[in-house]
C-alpha cells in the first residue's frame, strides 16, 4: 500500500509538473496571450512533456543534468501550473471556470476513473518486474540515466550506443527515477506513466466531446490491450502518446481553417525522435501530410 500511495503522488507531481511546461508551448504558439481556443489539458501535458525532453537535451550538452537541475525542472513546472490558481484567487475579477452539465461530469468521472483503476492495476502488477532484458536495459540503458546524474551528461565515448542506436530522450526521462528511486524502478516510466498518459490523451480528448464518451472508454480498454513489455525500458508508450498527441493538436477545436501551430508539432517531432530513431518514420509522414494539408487548405504551407 505505501509503494502504490508513493507511486500514485509520484505521478500526480510529474502530471503537475507537465501541465506547468505545457503551458509555456500554449503561451508561445498563441503569441504571448491567451487567445484562441487552448488545447487540452492532456495535450497541455504532451506539450510539456516535449518541451521537458528538449531542455533536458540542452542540459545534457553543457554538462548540467544532474539531480538539481532535474529538481529545479519540476519546481518549475509545478510552479507554472499552479499560478493560474493562485492569480485567479487573488484576483477576483478574472473569470471563474465553467462548470459542465451532471451528465458530462459523469461522463469525464468514468474515463477518469477507467484510467485511474488500470493505473492502480498497472503499478500492482508491473512496478517493479521480477527481471529486465539482460541483452540491452542491463548492459546499455540502464548505465545512461546513472551516467548522467553522475557526469551532467549522457555523453560517454566513441564506442557508446548513445548517438546511434538512442538519441538519449528516454534515459533523459529515466533519470527522473534513478535521482530518487531505485534503479529497479525504471520501467516506471513507460509501463506506468507512458500508459497512463495514453489514457489521459484519449479521456482528454472525449472531455471535450462527452459524446464520444462511450468510444473513449472502448479505445481505453483497446489500449490497455496492447502487450505491454514488461522486460523492456523501451519507448512503447511514451512514443504512443506522443503520436496521439501529435494527432490531437493537428485536430484540435482551434479556428476554423487555422494551421496546427508549428512549434507544437515541432516539438512533439523532435521528442520523438530523441526517444527513439525509429519514430522519424511517423514523424516524416505525419509533417509531410500535414504540409499537404496546410498547402491545400490555404493555398500555402506556412
Amino acid at each position: 500500500m505505501t509503494d502504490l500511495t508513493l507511486s500514485l503522488a509520484v505521478i500526480a507531481v510529474f502530471c503537475c509538473a507537465l501541465f506547468g511546461w505545457g503551458r509555456i508551448v500554449r503561451w508561445l504558439t498563441a503569441g504571448g496571450t491567451d487567445r484562441g481556443t487552448p488545447p487540452s489539458w492532456a495535450v497541455t501535458m504532451m506539450l510539456g512533456l516535449a518541451l521537458l525532453i528538449a531542455v533536458g537535451g540542452v542540459l545534457n550538452l553543457v554538462r548540467l543534468a544532474n539531480i538539481w537541475a532535474l529538481s529545479g525542472l519540476i519546481a518549475l513546472g509545478l510552479g507554472l501550473c499552479v499560478a493560474p490558481w493562485i492569480r485567479r484567487a487573488v484576483d477576483s475579477g478574472l473569470p471563474m471556470p465553467h462548470m459542465p452539465a451532471r451528465t458530462e461530469i459523469a461522463a469525464r468521472a468514468s474515463l477518469l476513473a477507467l484510467a485511474l483503476a488500470v493505473l492502480i492495476f498497472t503499478i500492482a502488477t508491473q512496478l517493479p518486474p521480477a527481471l529486465y532484458n539482460f541483452g540491452d536495459d542491463l548492459q546499455k540503458y540502464f548505465a545512461h540515466p546513472v551516467r548522467m546524474l553522475e557526469t551532467g551528461t549522457l555523453f560517454g565515448s566513441p564506442l557508446s550506443a548513445m548517438g546511434s542506436e538512442s538519441l538519449g530522450g528516454m534515459s533523459f526521462l529515466h533519470g527522473f527515477i534513478v535521482a530518487y528511486f531505485p534503479l529497479t524502478y525504471l520501467n516506471g516510466v513507460d509501463a506506468v506513466f507512458g500508459l497512463f498518459l495514453c489514457l489521459l490523451l484519449i479521456a482528454g480528448f472525449a472531455w471535450r466531446h462527452p459524446a464520444l464518451a462511450p468510444a473513449a472508454l472502448v479505445a481505453m480498454a483497446d489500449l490497455y490491450a496492447i502487450n505491454p513489455q514488461y522486460v523492456n525500458i523501451s519507448a512503447l508508450y511514451m512514443g504512443s502518446a506522443l503520436i496521439l498527441a501529435a494527432i490531437f493538436v493537428t485536430a484540435g477545436p482551434d479556428e476554423a481553417g487555422a494551421p496546427p501551430p508549428p512549434l507544437a508539432l515541432g516539438l512533439i517531432y523532435a521528442a520523438l525522435v530523441a526517444l527513439k530513431p525509429t519514430f522519424l518514420i511517423f514523424a516524416g509522414l505525419h509533417g509531410l501530410f500535414m504540409i499537404v494539408a496546410v498547402t491545400r487548405t490555404t493555398g500555402g504551407a506556412r
